[in-house]
């Protein structure tokens, strides 16, 4: 991967830079054309550098070497994301560095180009076909209430629809490789972030019945260091209903799931969903937050 070469190149080049210091009075790094620059306004500068433009910065000095990698990616990183990453020793900065090329924690999972996403159409099973809305030009399917605003991003809408047709049901899972999309090891297993999942739901009114199914599942592996260490589920949440009564008809219902506190070990999320019958499904979103100290316990709500 190009992103860990560059972190290979750059440890090479520090390995080769002096261990000390001048002195106590040295300013090297801190003082430009005679002025000196307090460590605050300097942290500062560097938060808003680029993320290759502050790798290059790396390798101007020592001071600047070791205030960038101990202090600075970590508050780039939060400043990217919008959250409070706490202070862990054990957490270096190439995973604060990843954080920030890939964004993991501002965006909906579900929406990368990395997830394996796939129609199980096994037994003449039906597939979703996705179809898209423009929230000033197109208005929702016959039948179907207003979208929920949570529905639209950058006034796009984007949904799933399964065949009326199948007796068996639509289905489709997704995968969500979290080391492929900018977390570590120590991101996972040190700040362990909660996991929030969403998807809107909801049948046509002159459909006849429908039903709505999905789960996710956390899995992880009891002994990372073993690539021969067989994977297990860690922690699942599953959500079942089904519309059949006419005031269910036509209406958009919401399901999450929440975990936290899931151990060591996590590797990947797997998200599922199965409809039967004429079944409107959007919104489905996986995303990460960083947890507060004092949060440790599970909360799934549908």
């Amino acid at each position: 991967m190009e992103i860990d070469k560059q972190i290979k190149e750059l440890n090479n080049i520090l390995s080769k830079q002096s261990s000390t210091t001048s002195g106590k009075d040295d300013l090297n790094g801190l003082a430009i054309f005679e002025h000196f620059i307090p460590y605050e306004l300097l942290s500062r500068i560097f938060c808003y550098l680029k993320s290759n433009e502050l790798v290059v910065c790396h390798l101007v000095c020592k001071r600047w070497n070791e205030h960038i990698k101990e202090y600075v990616w970590r508050k780039k990183a939060e400043l990217i994301s919008g959250q409070t990453f706490p202070f862990d020793e054990k957490i270096n900065w190439v995973s604060y560095y990843l954080l920030c090329a890939k964004n993991a924690f501002n965006r909906n999972l579900l929406l990368s180009d990395k997830v394996v996403a796939r129609d199980d159409n096994e037994y003449d099973h039906g597939a979703f076909e996705t179809i898209e809305f423009d929230k000033n030009e197109n208005p929702p399917p016959i039948n179907v209430m207003p979208f929920p605003e949570d529905l639209v991003v950058n006034d796009q809408i984007r949904c799933s629809i399964s065949s009326p047709l199948s007796s068996s049901g639509a289905k489709k899972s997704f995968r969500i490789y979290l080391l492929k999309e900018g977390l570590t090891e120590k991101i996972l297993n040190n700040i362990q972030p909660i996991i929030k999942v969403s998807v809107w739901f909801c049948c046509k009114l002159d459909a006849k019945e429908a039903d709505f199914s999905c789960y996710t599942r956390l899995i992880g592996r009891p002994y990372p260091e073993d690539p021969d260490a067989s994977a297990f589920v860690m922690r699942s949440a599953q959500f079942n209903k089904r519309l059949n009564n006419v005031d269910q008809k036509g209406k958009w219902f919401q399901c999450t799931f929440e975990f936290k506190n899931y151990g060591k070990g996590l590797r990947r999320i797997k998200f599922y969903q199965e409809a039967s019958g004429e079944v409107i499904v959007g919104g489905a979103s996986i995303r990460l937050v960083v947890p507060d100290l004092d949060e440790n316990f599970d909360k799934t709500n549908c």
